[in-house]
């Protein structure tokens, strides 16, 4: 006669056994987490998701998730909410201050060319008329560092300047209340903000490709999610030709999400130069495109007491960077 208590006992150890392996099959497709924001030069990985170029599926899932600026998406990165950021470089060089975090550049994304600004309301003109007047800026981002290196292009001294951190989202309501006279920020902020500061005092054109715009993702996490990186990188290109021959249908899939439902991405692309992957030997040229901007950004944190440690680009910059773009 069989004995049903063995029995029972032998289905309990094949039902552990089956849930154990499942498992680990739910953690080895564990969705790569990516913060994102409503910067234009970033859309052509949401476009890549929205066009179905990223192979959303049990074995590559990718999740984009919407900040409403560099700073917060930076503090979700090195708060481990997030494996990785569409970031500028400068965000990325201050998370290197926090020993926990080992940020790798996986790719360039663009260079911003007269897309970030220094707006004024109607009195001002010049940089020189903002002594003593209240300038917002985001904390630790890429607005403070491009006040900072405007003021030194002009010979003019920080400490002449009241500087007024401040989320981007609370600016326009600031410039209404007279509270500051000019403002910091970038596209697509700048559509709001230019309707209380309608004068450009500076614009990171006048930086010399020295604004660039990354993809960071933490170092152990590469090893562990290496093809879905690879998938997001394909897609990107596909999903930036895909623009360049239908531009305006890839701005109404774009506005089907609803963070970016104002976006006009003709519009909003004006002053940033997308970095070409279908060009040949783009990925070897990577590390030098980085090199003046990572010193400078290195050189204005280790003045601030950031960082306190010498890097040169190639600690930063993923080190089999051209298995990823097989």
């Amino acid at each position: 006669m069989i004995n049903k208590t063995r029995i029972t006992k032998i289905l309990i150890i094949l039902l552990l056994l089956f849930t154990s392996s499942c498992s680990k099959n739910d953690d080895s497709v564990k969705p790569l987490t990516i913060a994102i924001n409503s910067w234009a030069g970033y859309s052509f990985a949401l476009l890549a998701d929205k066009l179905g170029y990223l192979n959303q599926n049990k074995t590559s899932s990718i999740k984009f998730i919407h900040y409403p600026s560099l700073s917060d998406s930076k503090r979700a990165y090195i708060d481990g909410n997030v494996d990785g950021m569409f970031s500028t470089l400068y965000e990325m060089v201050d998370a290197i201050s926090y020993e926990h975090k080992k940020p790798k550049v996986i790719m360039i994304t663009n260079i911003s060319n007269g897309a970030d600004k220094i707006l004024a309301k109607k009195d001002y003109l010049h940089l020189n008329d903002l002594k003593n007047k209240p300038i917002a800026v985001e904390q630790n981002s890429i607005g403070s560092y491009m006040l900072s290196r405007a003021l030194t292009q002009h010979q003019l001294l920080s400490k002449d300047y009241i500087i007024k951190y401040m989320h981007i989202d609370k600016m326009k309501q600031a410039l209404i209340n007279d509270e500051i006279a000019a403002v910091v920020s970038y596209s697509p902020h700048l559509n709001t903000l230019l309707s209380y500061a309608p004068n450009t005092v500076f614009h990171s054109g006048l930086m010399e490709d020295e604004i660039l715009d990354i993809l960071v993702i933490d170092e152990p996490i590469i090893a562990s999610h290496f093809e879905q990186i690879k998938i997001i990188l394909k897609g990107w290109n596909k999903a930036y030709q895909y623009y360049l021959k239908n531009p305006e249908k890839a701005t109404k899939i774009l506005q089907q999400i609803t963070e970016l439902k104002e976006v006009n991405l003709q519009k909003d692309l004006q002053g940033i130069k997308i970095v070409d992957y279908s060009q040949a030997d783009i990925v070897t040229k990577l590390p030098d495109m980085l090199e003046k901007s990572f010193q400078l950004m290195m050189s204005t944190q280790s003045q601030r007491g950031g960082i306190s440690r010498n890097l040169s680009v190639q600690d930063i910059v993923y080190q089999d960077l051209f298995k990823l773009y097989q």
